[in-house]
């Protein structure tokens, strides 16, 4: 499928799955680990290569996206068991919140890319 025709049918939720990339990569930004803030970066740039449909940016964003649940869910589980979380206060609740969005977010993505549709938007229908 050439370039023209790939923007031609470009599925409707492409932008809003690249959002979601964006939001990902900021909330990694600012998670203060330095491993989330290498996935923050690398996410906004795969934010631009989801908007223009770019063939390496659907590869990148599912190794980033399943890399993001599993360290999140790993940096979650540490939490909950290296420290107790019982004041809404306390700096872990947020940081947990984060994470549980991140898993979310990331969950959103890597189902929608592997709709039909959006495969083939991105060159990857075999």
């Amino acid at each position: 499928m050439s370039i023209l025709t790939r923007k031609a049918n470009k599925p409707k939720g492409i932008a809003f799955i690249a959002i979601l990339t964006l939001v990902s990569g900021l909330l990694s930004i600012f998670s203060g680990d330095v491993v989330f803030l290498i996935l923050g970066i690398i996410s906004i740039i795969m934010f631009y290569g989801l908007l223009k449909g770019r063939e390496w940016a659907w590869s990148v964003t599912i190794i980033v996206s399943v890399f993001n649940i599993v360290a999140s869910v790993t940096f979650l589980a540490s939490s909950f068991f290296n420290f107790p979380i019982t004041n809404i206060n306390n700096p872990l609740v947020l940081g947990s919140m984060i994470l549980l969005y991140k898993v979310g977010i990331n969950a959103i993505i890597l189902y929608y890319l592997y709709r039909p549709q959006v495969k083939d938007f991105f060159g990857k229908s075999r």
